[in-house]
């Protein structure tokens, strides 16, 4: 799964997200972007699957 995020830390909204192709591979095109620092942010993922 790929997941492009924007926002500060803590308060990140989702923006685009892809599930794998049949290929298996990830892909996303976004347009319209304003550039911004790079931040990395670390938290602890959620899986509803669990």
């Amino acid at each position: 799964m790929l997941e492009v995020l924007s926002g500060a830390c803590g308060s990140l909204t989702s923006v685009a997200c892809s599930d794998a192709s049949a290929d298996n591979t990830e892909s996303l095109t976004l347009y319209s972007l304003t550039p911004a620092q790079p931040t990395k942010c670390a938290t602890t993922p959620t899986m509803p699957w669990m």
